[in-house]
């Protein structure tokens, strides 16, 4: 069995409804910097920007290291949503699906930079 599970990792802030008016403009670059600190990797392939940020990963069930998915993989979970695990250990596991971003975070499906 695979070491290595597929987990969605996310950062996102709120803004007060009443401090908007028209639109709401955010820099990218903390938001990159948040990234790179917390999966250590610079942009995931599947990155979403949501006020915040989301992305698909491997996690190590061992160590708690991301790594991005390769393009294989990364191919392979556009067209059908599971990837095999064969991430740095070589072993090929079950077929996964991702799980919530509850994993690590103690605040309601955030990660959180410790």
């Amino acid at each position: 069995m695979s070491k290595w599970e597929l987990t969605v990792v996310e950062n996102a802030g709120e803004i007060p409804a009443d401090k908007v008016t028209e639109e709401i403009a955010v820099q990218t670059a903390p938001l990159l910097i948040d990234i790179k600190a917390q999966l250590m990797i610079a942009k995931p392939k599947t990155l979403v920007y949501t006020v915040g940020w989301r992305a698909i990963v491997w996690q190590n069930k061992e160590t708690g290291q991301f790594k991005d998915l390769s393009e294989a993989d990364y191919d392979k979970y556009i067209t059908s949503g599971t990837i095999n695990p064969t991430v740095g250990d070589g072993e090929v596991g079950k077929q996964d699906e991702v799980t919530s971003g509850d994993e690590g975070s103690t605040d309601g499906g955030t990660a959180s930079s410790n």
